[in-house]
């Protein structure tokens, strides 16, 4: 099982979003139920402060194809402000019967973006 991540900041007029996209595959097959839970939690910050946050569920989805990509976004958030936003999330997943339990990833968050200009 093969699962990438993609995270940046996406804008439209003056709404930021947290947006991220999960990629997987199994290049060599295995089970189609390979997690007990593969949860999703984006945050959309401005110079290192929550603004919005989600929990996307995907265990179901990716329990039942062999590969495919899904969006588990944030929602949109309403700021004027430029400068500063940043996207990052956290991955709790729990492979299925390996014992171990849950393992969470925190993954490195977006690059800082200023859509608009330098404030």
């Amino acid at each position: 099982m093969l699962v990438a991540v993609k995270v940046c900041v996406g804008k439209s007029g003056t709404k930021h979003e947290a947006q991220v996209n999960v990629a997987w595959s199994r290049p060599n097959g295995g089970p189609l139920n390979a997690f007990d839970d593969f949860l999703v939690h984006t945050r959309l910050e401005r110079n290192d402060v929550a603004k919005d946050q989600a929990h996307v569920g995907l265990t179901y989805l990716i329990n039942s194809k062999s590969g495919g990509q899904q969006e588990a976004n944030g929602k949109w958030y309403d700021s004027p402000l430029t400068g500063g936003w940043t996207a990052d999330v956290t991955i709790d997943d729990d492979l299925d019967n390996d014992g171990k339990g849950e393992f969470v990833w925190n993954l490195p968050g977006s690059h800082e973006v200023s859509l608009d200009g330098v404030e």
